[in-house]
């Protein structure tokens, strides 16, 4: 079957002009293999998010703030149909462009202690927090998507282009923007992944292989955090610049697992911490350091914590303890 009769059957689907005998040919192709299935649920996905980014994105409803990503029913006219019909047709495409063009994934790592700037082929620039990676294809012209895959934390600003959507690709999320500049946390040994948003209008998505796929719109100043283990997430608002504001070396804390908290400073000053005489590691931090060198941010928490801290060379031994939540 051709592919441009395969994307008009889904060009009906998603403008409800779908005939029996339409219904009928696109429903066997997608059960012929389960890479169909896949290359529909993503063009399903970047379709929503693609159409409804340029527009209003208006803040979601939740149930006390708290819920999972279910699917939902799309509404679709056919003028949007056709205004999105490069977007998704790159999508169903996607798998195959990769597999035919000579593509070469570049990658660039931000080793501890660092922080790295970089210039993608779009002129899109990101900052890379310590111990972060980002991986990407050395051309965006072979696809109508920019998929961008980071393990760890990154501020990107991302140039806009209105037919060639930039996707941000995590261990469980994708975040999916035009033009726009927002922060993404998604450290392996965290369990959760974290959404900023400092300008412009941002779609996050769990990863259409997870069996809910519900995009999220999140605009300016609004946080969205997502349990890897639960699949829960919640959003909130966040102070104007709190988006990415690590790159000033400012490190907050709200509520953070005192071992979570250690290893972000761990990461930031390339220093291990060995807690294991530390009696209270289930307490939570709650602190602000204002780009303080680690020699301060030890002192803080040797007061807060009511702890013996002896660092030697690089490893950094704490001892004893109050279960306090916050300085």
């Amino acid at each position: 079957m051709m592919k441009d009769e395969i994307w008009n059957y889904i060009i009906k689907r998603f403008s409800n002009a779908e005939t029996d005998a339409s219904r009928q040919a696109l429903d066997e192709w997608i059960a012929a293999s389960p890479d169909h299935k896949q290359l529909y649920d993503e063009a399903v996905t970047l379709w929503m998010l693609a159409e409804k980014l340029p527009r209003e994105a208006a803040e979601p409803v939740f149930e006390n703030n708290v819920r999972q990503f279910r699917p939902k029913r799309l509404y679709i006219r056919f003028a949007a149909a056709c205004a999105g019909l490069l977007v998704v047709f790159a999508a169903l495409l996607l798998k195959q462009k990769h597999e035919q063009k000579n593509i070469v994934w570049v990658s660039h790592s931000a080793s501890r202690g660092k922080m790295l700037s970089v210039t993608l082929p779009d002129s899109t620039t990101v900052m890379l927090n310590s111990g972060s990676t980002i991986t990407y294809s050395n051309n965006f012209d072979y696809d109508n998507t920019r998929l961008i895959k980071l393990t760890g934390e990154a501020f990107f600003k991302v140039t806009h282009r209105k037919k060639q959507p930039f996707v941000v690709q995590t261990r469980m999320l994708k975040t999916v923007v035009l033009g726009t500049s927002f922060n993404v946390r998604a450290y392996i040994n965290e369990p959760e992944i974290g959404v900023a948003v400092a300008t412009g209008k941002v779609g996050v998505v769990a990863d259409v292989r997870q069996q809910s796929n519900q995009p999220v719109f999140l605009l300016p100043n609004m946080r969205l955090a997502y349990n890897v283990n639960s699949g829960k997430y919640h959003t909130d608002s966040s102070f104007p610049g709190m988006a990415g504001e690590w790159q000033k070396g400012i490190l907050t804390f709200e509520q953070t697992p005192v071992l979570d908290a250690l290893q972000t400073i761990s990461r930031r000053f390339n220093v291990q911490f060995d807690t294991a005489a530390y009696k209270h590691t289930a307490c939570r931090l709650t602190a602000k350091f204002n780009n303080q060198n680690l020699h301060s941010i030890l002192s803080t928490l040797k007061a807060a914590m009511n702890v013996q801290i002896r660092q030697t060379n690089n490893i950094i031994y704490i001892k004893g303890g109050t279960a306090y939540n916050q300085p």
